[in-house]
């Protein structure tokens, strides 16, 4: 900060005001200054008369030293490996389920299933099944992905089977309209998942292969990973505004 000097007409008053010189004023300082030398050294001396025990200024924790604590502290709940993995899956499937689950319900409304079948001849009707076959796709993806990997828990288990059992329910309102359902493949055939020289095409969300057209006819890349496009389509709609990029451990 840059000092101006003042008018010396205006010192001169100013000392005259206060009634010291600028000779006692110059003493006065001289004695703050020497009296305050003995405690500038005290610190070198703090760490002798201090009791046993006492943590020093220069002895803070390591926690309140380490910058990187708060946000280490924030992320320790969040799953990583194959525990993230199977967090992710676990909260598509749910979408999944709370989707097709308002299906049957809606469904269930109807007096027949041939008002069912009349409404699903319309447009309208015909796009909103397709949409929601789709969905349902996305849990089939996971669940066999789910057992490709050997990446399972009981509760994803429960869930994928409480969307079939839903679905097989729906199903049967469905009869001679737009229903399709995956073919679920064989589990031993390994050509639905990418080898470990190609695993940048696996999905971000199934982790199934991106370039096979068995298991999805379109994708979308963002952010460095390949999704299949309805996974990412009901992951963003559904989920999580921000896609994931689940990466089992075996694939890293």
């Amino acid at each position: 900060v840059a000092i101006t000097a003042g008018n010396s007409d205006d010192d001169e008053s100013a000392s005259a005001r206060t009634g010291c010189s600028d000779e006692a004023r110059a003493a006065t300082t001289a004695d703050s200054q020497g009296e305050a030398s003995p405690s500038a050294t005290s610190s070198d001396t703090t760490s002798d008369t201090q009791p046993e025990g006492a943590v020093s200024v220069t002895e803070q924790p390591a926690l309140l030293l380490d910058k990187y604590s708060v946000i280490r502290g924030m992320n320790q709940d969040i799953p990583v490996g194959e525990a993230a993995c199977i967090d992710s899956w676990t909260r598509c499937v749910e979408s999944v389920c709370e989707l097709v689950t308002e299906a049957e319900s809606v469904f269930n409304r109807e007096a027949s299933s041939q008002v069912c079948r009349e409404a699903l001849d319309t447009a309208e009707g015909a796009s909103y099944i397709h949409n929601l076959a789709e969905v349902y796709k996305v849990c089939q993806r996971i669940s066999l992905s789910s057992r490709l990997t050997g990446l399972q828990s009981e509760s994803l288990d429960k869930l994928c089977c409480e969307v079939r059992e839903t679905w097989d329910r729906l199903a049967s309102y469905l009869e001679n309209s737009c229903l399709f359902t995956v073919k679920v493949p064989p589990v031993e055939n390994s050509k639905w998942l990418p080898s470990d020289e190609e695993s940048a095409k696996s999905c971000g969300v199934c982790l199934l292969h991106v370039d096979n057209p068995d298991i999805a006819s379109s994708k979308l890349s963002y952010s460095g990973r390949e999704y299949h496009s309805p996974c990412a389509n009901l992951w963003v709609n559904c989920v999580n505004s921000l896609l994931p990029a689940v990466t089992p451990v075996q694939l890293l």
